[in-house]
């Protein structure tokens, strides 16, 4: 049940931090003033934040299961590895 809970919510995170990530993809039609370049700054730093929060919340869920057999079908387990993978790399990739 915790193991859902936490899937469903790193999947709100990675939504949130895709649409960051196609936000930063459009091109800048204006000049970057300084409260711009700080809102920028603030959010990219929020994304950067997310992830390292993702990562560590993964590795403690994954360290307090027990250790799945080999050759199991993929589990919830393995689904919020690719899941945290994902939000980390989505994350840093705009810089």
């Amino acid at each position: 049940m915790i193991v859902f809970l936490f899937l469903h919510s790193l999947q709100s995170v990675m939504n949130d931090v895709s649409i960051v990530w196609r936000v930063f993809s459009l091109p800048i039609l204006e000049p970057m003033t300084p409260v711009r370049l700080n809102k920028i700054i603030t959010v990219a730093m929020s994304c950067i934040y997310a992830a390292l929060t993702a990562a560590t919340a993964n590795s403690v869920v994954a360290s307090s299961g027990a250790a799945q057999p080999k050759g199991t079908a993929p589990s919830k387990d393995e689904e919020t590895d690719n899941v945290a993978a994902s939000i980390v790399q989505k994350s840093v990739s705009p810089y």
